[in-house]
C-alpha cells in the first residue's frame, strides 16, 4: 500500500472527544501522573488517587493534556479511570495506536500549539477537530501502530536498563566510598584506615572561569553548564584552562555546587575547577557521593553560591592512592555503561522521531 492510498480527513472523523464527567471511585489520572513525552504513567495504578471529579475514560481512550504546559503529557489508557484536570479524552474511531502516534507527530503538535485563552493557553478543539490529516486505510494504520509500539517498548526497556545502572552506581558509591574510617565494602588486599583531608590538601590549584560565550573563535571548547549537561559544543577564543582529570564545579546559580569531570576546554565564568594532586576520578566520585550534602550545607541562601571557604572546610575521606585507583576503575566502568546506555536511548528516540516525521506527513 502506498502513500497515494492515504486520504485527507478531519481529525473529528478519526476521534471523538468525550466529555462525560464522573466522580466514581476508580483510578484518577492527573498531569503529574504521566511522564511527559513518554506516554506512560510514573506510578502504579493502585497508587493513584480515587474519588475526584473528572472525565471518565475507558481502555484504548487517549488522554491529551490540552493546557500549553502539558501538551506532551499524553496516555493511551489500558484501564478505565477518571481524567482529572484539563484533558481531552479522545475515543479512537479506528486504530487506537495509530491515533496515539498521530498526536505525537509534528503536524499535530503544530496545530495543537495554536492556543486559545490568554491567562492559561490551551489547545483549540474547534481548530484541531476540523484540521485535515493524511490518514491511511485501517490495515496500514494498524501496521504503523505496531511498528511504533514495538519501538516504544524497546525504548522503555533501554530506559529500565539505564535505571538499573543508575541504582547500581548509587549503591557502589555508598558501599565503596565512605565518610568513616573503613567503607562498608572493601578490597581484600587493603587494611589501613582511611584518612580525613581538607579538600585544599588534595588539590594543586583552583581555577576561576573567565571564558564567555561572546569570545567568538575556535581556540578552545567552551565549557559552560549547557555543554557540561549534554548540550551542543561551541568554541571560543580563549585558552584551555581545564583538562580531563580536573574537577569542575558550578559556583553560581540555582544548581551551584554541582560537580563535573572528564572535560577539557576554556572554563565559563560561573564555574571553577580543581586540579587534583592524586586521583581526579576518585575525588570526583567522592564529591558526587556528597552532592546533596554540598547543596544543603555549602551554599549561600537566597541567590545560591558555593561558600567562599569551601575548599578549606569541606572534608574528604580518602584511602591510599592504590585503593583510590581501584575504586575509581569500578565506578568509571559503571559511568561508561551509563553513558553508552544514554547514547542507545537517544539513538532509538531519534529513529522514532524520524519515523513520526515520515509516516505522518
Amino acid at each position: 500500500m502506498s502513500l497515494f492510498d492515504w486520504e485527507q480527513r478531519k481529525f473529528n472523523k478519526i476521534a471523538n472527544k468525550i466529555g462525560a464527567t464522573s466522580s466514581a471511585k476508580i483510578p484518577n489520572v492527573s498531569y503529574d501522573d504521566i511522564l511527559s513525552k513518554r506516554g506512560v504513567l510514573n506510578k502504579k495504578i493502585s497508587k493513584l488517587s480515587t474519588g475526584k471529579k473528572g472525565i471518565k475514560f475507558k481502555e484504548n481512550d487517549i488522554l491529551f493534556g490540552k493546557l500549553r504546559p502539558y501538551l506532551k503529557n499524553y496516555l493511551l489508557a489500558d484501564f478505565s479511570g477518571i481524567a482529572i484536570g484539563d484533558f481531552w479524552v479522545l475515543r479512537p474511531l479506528e486504530s487506537p495506536d495509530f491515533l496515539f502516534y498521530l498526536i505525537q507527530s509534528q503536524k499535530f503538535t503544530y496545530i495543537s500549539n495554536i492556543s486559545s485563552g490568554s491567562k492559561m493557553p490551551r489547545s483549540d478543539w474547534k481548530l484541531v477537530s476540523s484540521f485535515h490529516f493524511d490518514i491511511p486505510k485501517i490495515n496500514e494504520q494498524i501496521g504503523i501502530g505496531k511498528v511504533l509500539k514495538l519501538l516504544d517498548k524497546l525504548i522503555s526497556l533501554q530506559q529500565r536498563k539505564l535505571k538499573l545502572f543508575d541504582q547500581l552506581r548509587k549503591t557502589l558509591l555508598e558501599y565503596l566510598i565512605s565518610e568513616q574510617k573503613i567503607p562498608i565494602v572493601r578490597f581484600n588486599s587493603f587494611r589501613k584506615e582511611w584518612k580525613v583531608f581538607r579538600l585544599q590538601n588534595l588539590i594543586i590549584k583552583t581555577t576561576k572561569g573567565k571564558a564567555k560565550a561572546d569570545m567568538v573563535g575556535n581556540r578552545s571548547i567552551y565549557l559552560d553548564t549547557a555543554y557540561l549537561n549534554g548540550g551542543a559544543l561551541s568554541t571560543v577564543d580563549a585558552p584551555t584552562d581545564v583538562y580531563k582529570d580536573d574537577i569542575v564545579i558550578l559556583w553560581d546559580g540555582s544548581l551551584a555546587g554541582k560537580v563535573y569531570h572528564g572535560f577539557s576546554g576554556a572554563l565559563g565564568s560561573t564555574l571553577k575547577s580543581f586540579t587534583p594532586k592524586y586521583s581526579g576520578e576518585y575525588l570526583f566520585q567522592y564529591l558526587q557521593r556528597s552532592q546533596e550534602k554540598i547543596f544543603k550545607n555549602y551554599r549561600t541562601p537566597n541567590i545560591p553560591h558555593v561558600v567562599k571557604d569551601f575548599i578549606t572546610i569541606f572534608k574528604v575521606n580518602a584511602p591510599s592512592l592504590e585503593e583510590q585507583n581501584k575504586i575509581s576503575t569500578i565506578l568509571e566502568s559503571i559511568d561508561l555503561l551509563i553513558d553508552n546506555q544514554n547514547t542507545k536511548i537517544k539513538k532509538w528516540k531519534k529513529i522514532k522521531e524520524h519515523l513520526l516525521q515520515k509516516m505522518f506527513i
